[in-house]
């Protein structure tokens, strides 16, 4: 667009320069161009500007929610969860717990339809929330839209291979596939040099450790639904610390 119209001027301008002597209809003409041309150029830079402003503001109060992100705060996101998830086809609901800095929901599975988990950061619930908060009580079209970025193949989504967020993401999976397969979460988790995952946890008064390893780089390179991936992500996990402790299941 911003091409098109600095074209047009140009053209103007040299028309207006080249012709020595036009007939007045065509200067006033080429004087109308070059006005509305450099008109919808400024209403575009100013739009732009406040674009980013609101962008900007936008941000700073998700950096602001994300620290003070509450229970309650999660109530208000759920519902749009729900609806995006109805959306796309899985009618049965979904069951999220909050564990360290993040949500991870386990969509209950609809037949015919691929498993799919949620990973959410505690900055992605942010954004949902002040997406409802603009919307309340309906359901928010940014809300669902910042969803299928997240997970969905295509249009404004990152392939997974691209994206800056996959290790707090894996590490939601990772503390939640302790709680899948002991029935508990971890009292902590740590990371080692070699990016391993070690969840600490306690059981019968002795202490032990469950240590994840970082996925194989083509899990992320599959042609999938990112929840489709998590979902093989965190079996993978439970698959792990079934293997290291005997009394937790795969």
């Amino acid at each position: 667009m911003e091409y098109a119209l600095l074209l047009l001027t140009l053209a103007s301008g040299l028309a207006g320069a080249i012709w020595d002597k036009p007939p007045r209809w065509v200067k006033y003409g080429l004087i109308f161009i070059i006005l509305a041309s450099s008109g919808v150029s400024g209403y575009k830079i100013w739009t732009d500007d406040r674009e980013k402003q609101a962008k900007q503001l936008f941000d700073t109060e998700v950096d602001r929610r994300t620290i003070a992100l509450s229970i309650s705060d999660l109530n208000v996101v759920h519902p749009q969860i729900l609806g995006w998830l109805q959306s796309k086809g899985y009618t049965a609901g979904t069951d999220c717990r909050t564990w360290g800095d993040g949500v991870l929901c386990d969509v209950q599975e609809v037949q015919g339809r691929d498993k799919w988990d949620l990973p959410l950061r505690r900055t992605d619930l942010a954004a949902l929330y002040l997406y409802a908060l603009k919307t309340k009580p309906s359901l928010s079209p940014e809300a669902f839209m910042y969803l299928d970025a997240l997970f969905m193949r295509g249009g404004r989504a990152v392939p997974l291979m691209q994206r800056t967020d996959l290790l707090d993401t894996t590490a939601i999976l990772a503390a939640n596939s302790l709680y899948e397969s002991c029935g508990f979460g971890p009292n902590a988790m740590r990371v080692s040099d070699k990016l391993e995952f070690l969840l600490d946890y306690q059981r019968d008064a002795a202490l032990h450790t469950a240590v994840l390893a970082q996925p194989d780089p083509s899990l992320w390179a599959l042609d999938e639904d990112p929840p489709k991936v998590f979902h093989r992500l965190i079996t993978q996990y439970r698959q792990s610390v079934a293997a290291q402790d005997r009394q937790c299941k795969s």
